[in-house]
């Protein structure tokens, strides 16, 4: 849940600057297609419950993407870019970790299907045709939901209903 719960956090603070963000399972904040922020999570199992989880988020807010390598001129973009100003970094970051607060408190107070709804409207993955490429294989469906854990629930191409747990995520009209 905790990357579902950045990511909306994410996607709210860009909201309050005027643009509206979507969430591509399980990791990205998009703006008009393109991947603005990802959010990365490592943990460590301990005998009952984790014993650490780092979490780390990245948020182009003033990169010149004219600087970016040529294959991810169409695929990002930065906050600068889309307002046509620069982005505030202090004022990003408060406002950031106030929706962080927020839904971390709902989670932590077993809101979890609360937050699911949230995140499903925000989602640009759900209803799309995805291939979704894991260490084990590839698997082309469609994205039908988030479950409680913050599995994608897919319908594949052969009829068989999955469970995604990880792995990278792309839309078959964008490839």
């Amino acid at each position: 849940m905790l990357p579902l719960l950045v990511s909306l956090a994410v996607a709210k603070t860009i909201q309050t600057l005027g643009i509206q963000p979507t969430i591509k399972w399980p990791n990205d904040v998009r703006i008009k297609r393109k991947k603005v922020s990802g959010i990365l999570l490592e943990s460590e199992a301990g005998p009952t419950s984790p014993s650490y989880v780092v979490l780390g988020v990245g948020v182009n807010l003033n990169v010149d993407v004219t600087t970016l390598p040529k294959d991810l001129l169409l695929s990002a973009t930065s906050l600068s870019k889309e307002l046509k100003k620069p982005v505030d970094y202090e004022q990003f970051l408060v406002v950031f970790f106030l929706f962080f607060e927020e839904y971390y408190a709902r989670f932590l107070h077993e809101e979890s299907e609360m937050l699911l709804r949230e995140w499903s409207l925000w989602s640009d993955t759900l209803g799309k045709h995805v291939e979704i490429r894991t260490k084990k294989e590839t698997i082309r469906g469609k994205a039908l939901s988030i479950d409680s854990s913050g599995f994608l629930q897919i319908q594949t191409d052969a009829g068989e209903h999955k469970t995604i747990t990880s792995g990278d995520c792309f839309y078959v009209d964008e490839l």
